[in-house]
């Protein structure tokens, strides 16, 4: 008798245990306004959680809610802070007064030619270098891990662009930054949803359109654009795609902070390396099977970058100080030294990914207290 009572309570008090261990486990909820597909969903985020699970033995686990199905792009800063979701995907164009400090580092946007030195660039300054850009968001309860950056925008037309002045007068998607660039040329800025531009594209109401070749491929646009501009146009590298709410980071154990720490650099360097690998196989693609051309810029074009850039950066330190961000000019200065300085290191890593995730782990993520 002494013995089933023993065992009954051996049973009881393993089922506390096992209760208590359940419930101490962190559930992730994140939100996504990309689609699953999305290459930085699909090739590096969800296997990076599903190596976390796998690492912490289940001790974090991760909902993804892809498709913008628990928070749109606007929404998902809100819905960390508020406690819709443990973490996001965070854009600050999407909430452009709420992350000022944020804006200022993604309003150099012209200013980028390689993801991989704008991503680097952009996590050294932001997670250790800019005491406003992480108030930015520990205002809103996040606590930033990890930022990417797109490869180079270009120039994508349905009629050739052969010289600086065929520009002119042409109807182009450009928002942001890239809307003030269009009207210096002359040319029509348009703001319209990038899901849209295949139609207005197709019924001639834009001529041409600023973004990323990926577009080519995921809107099919290469159905009705023709011609490429092969010419950098900068990029937009202040993606927050990895955060948590500040609590939620806070609560975790060292050694489950740190299994997160130690694959971050790895998951930033691939994204950088996929967005440059799909550049080139859309190119052979698009060439190959849509008929895509592919010309080099006009001289003029490139002399009228490097002195539009100059005023960008004027720009952007103004506007820092117009919505109240402390030491503007100073962030924007400071961001363009670490543009510098990662420039050398990815000319010295060569292209290799594994040199490049080390660089990113010795110049910044080993340095981050947690």
């Amino acid at each position: 008798m002494r013995t089933l009572r023993r065992l009954g309570f051996m049973v009881v008090a393993l089922g506390v245990v096992l209760v208590t261990t359940a419930s101490a486990a962190t559930v992730v909820n994140f939100a996504a306004y990309v689609p699953t597909k999305h290459i930085v969903m699909q090739d590096v985020l969800i296997p990076f959680f599903n190596d976390v699970e796998k690492e912490t033995n289940g001790s974090i686990t991760f909902k993804l809610h892809a498709g913008g199905s628990l928070a749109s792009g606007k929404g998902s800063l809100a819905a960390v802070r508020d406690g819709l979701a443990e973490g996001a995907l965070l854009v600050d164009l999407y909430t452009p007064k709420e992350l000022a400090a944020i804006g200022m580092i993604s309003g150099l946007a012209m200013l980028g030619k390689d993801p991989r030195v704008m991503s680097a660039a952009s996590n050294e300054m932001i997670l250790l270098s800019c005491p406003e850009c992480l108030k930015s968001y520990q205002r809103h309860s996040v606590t930033p891990l990890a930022l990417y950056a797109t490869s180079a925008y270009k120039l994508m037309c349905r009629e050739p662009v052969k010289s600086i002045e065929d520009i002119k007068g042409r109807k182009i998607r450009a928002v942001g930054p890239y809307g003030i660039w269009a009207k210096e040329l002359g040319a029509v800025p348009v703001r319209i949803n990038s899901a849209e531009g295949y139609e207005a594209l197709e019924r001639g109401q834009l001529d041409c359109l600023v973004g990323s070749l990926a577009w080519l491929k995921s809107y099919s646009y290469w159905d009705v654009v023709k011609h490429v501009v092969d010419f950098p146009l900068g990029t937009y590298h202040a993606a927050a795609f990895f955060n948590l709410r500040t609590d939620v980071w806070e609560g975790l154990s060292k050694e489950e902070k740190k299994v997160i720490i130690d694959r971050i650099p790895a998951m930033i360097a691939r994204a950088a390396n996929l967005y440059l690998e799909l550049d080139e196989s859309i190119k052979k693609t698009g060439t190959a099977e849509h008929g895509l051309q592919f010309a080099d810029p006009d001289p003029k074009l490139v002399e009228m970058m490097k002195t539009h850039q100059q005023k960008e950066i004027k720009r952007v330190a103004a506007q820092g100080d117009k919505r109240k961000v402390k030491n503007a000019e100073e962030i924007v200065n400071t961001y363009l030294e670490k543009v510098k300085k990662w420039e050398k290191i990815v000319a010295e890593t060569g292209g290799d990914e594994a040199k490049f995730t080390e660089a990113l782990r010795q110049e910044i993520f080993s340095k981050i207290q947690y």
